[in-house]
């Protein structure tokens, strides 16, 4: 059989490629490949036991989470040696969704007897 140099140099390249690619973090592939994104985000569902009820929820999570990446991959690109950003149980969530967890959480700090001396004066 004869094989064209051109032919192997593009097999070495696609090799090359494929090398560097598993290489680079999870996260990174998942924006780069549609297929570990899917995988990535079922792995992340299983995790968090999210359950969307519809294929357009699904849909729209899916895209919720892939902004979160895109915003860990950019965080850790430009912050990688003082600190690692990742996905958490926010994920895929919208950003007023988000906001319920924000802010100052009064019931923190009620003493754990306050009904016990309520009725005690």
């Amino acid at each position: 059989a004869v094989v064209s140099t051109q032919s192997t140099g593009y097999v070495m390249i696609f090799t090359l490629l494929l090398g560097l690619t598993a290489a680079l973090p999870v996260e990174e592939q998942a924006l780069r490949s549609p297929a570990v994104l899917r995988s990535l985000f079922a792995g992340y569902q299983q995790d968090n036991e999210r359950h969307y009820p519809t294929l357009a929820e699904q849909r729209t999570r899916l895209g919720l989470f892939r902004r979160s990446l895109e915003f860990v991959v950019a965080q850790n690109t430009n912050h990688g040696d003082e600190w690692q950003s990742g996905l958490n149980f926010l994920s895929d969530r919208t950003e007023e969704e988000r906001a319920q967890y924000l802010g100052f959480n009064s019931t923190l700090f009620a003493p754990s007897h306050c009904h016990e001396t309520a009725g005690q004066a």
